[in-house]
């Protein structure tokens, strides 16, 4: 189902915020949660502590978007093919 959430990871509370900030910019939704009740109170290390989601429908785009290494597929290429555009504009599989 395209609206089931997928974890893009686990990481602090400030790089959750920028990857938030880099993913609304593309209008793309984020959904964060805290790992325990140590980040929810705000004691205690942040580090590790935020679970970062997305639509799974969202989730190629948003590991682009944040540097994840894995490019959005191209909307004119053939349903068999695999083809990606690279942070360089060029294609790849």
């Amino acid at each position: 189902m395209a609206d089931d959430l997928v974890r893009l990871g686990v990481t602090s509370d400030i790089e959750a915020r920028i990857w938030r900030d880099a993913l609304a910019q593309e209008a793309v939704p984020v959904f964060i949660r805290p790992s325990n009740a140590r980040s929810l109170t705000g004691i205690g290390p942040s580090i590790g502590d935020v679970q970062v989601y997305v639509r799974a429908a969202d989730e190629r785009r948003a590991r682009w978007i944040i540097g994840d290494g894995i490019a959005p597929l191209v909307p004119d290429a053939a349903p068999d093919t695999e083809q990606a555009v690279r942070p360089d504009g060029s294609l790849g599989e």
